[in-house]
């Protein structure tokens, strides 16, 4: 893959990476109406040596009542080499709320 960063400072970089991506996705229609499902990329940069990243999504929607459902995400971003410090960052969150589908 080919990309490229900008920082801030307007400096632009641009790398080579290999990526390796898995998806996987699990339906359940009988009680309870469930779905979870998973995305994980790892990019090795070829570019700047010892460059690792590392992105994922784990997804749960879970409906609870007929067209009333139940969204919950959690999310990482790992960058062993961050182009702003060049130190290890990691960047996580957690996204719940409640849909309703009319």
């Amino acid at each position: 893959m080919l990309n490229q960063e900008q920082a801030f400072s307007n400096q632009r970089n641009i790398l080579f990476e290999w990526v390796v991506q898995t998806n996987y996705t699990l339906f359940s229609f009988s009680k309870p109406n469930l779905t979870i499902s998973t995305a994980q990329t790892f990019f090795l940069n070829l570019s700047q040596k010892g460059r690792i990243r590392w992105d994922g999504d784990l997804s749960v929607n879970w409906e609870l009542v007929s067209d009333l459902s139940l969204k919950t995400s959690f999310y990482h971003n790992y960058d062993k080499k961050s182009p702003a410090t060049l130190m290890p960052r990691l960047d996580y969150g957690f996204v719940a709320g409640l849909s309703y589908e009319f």
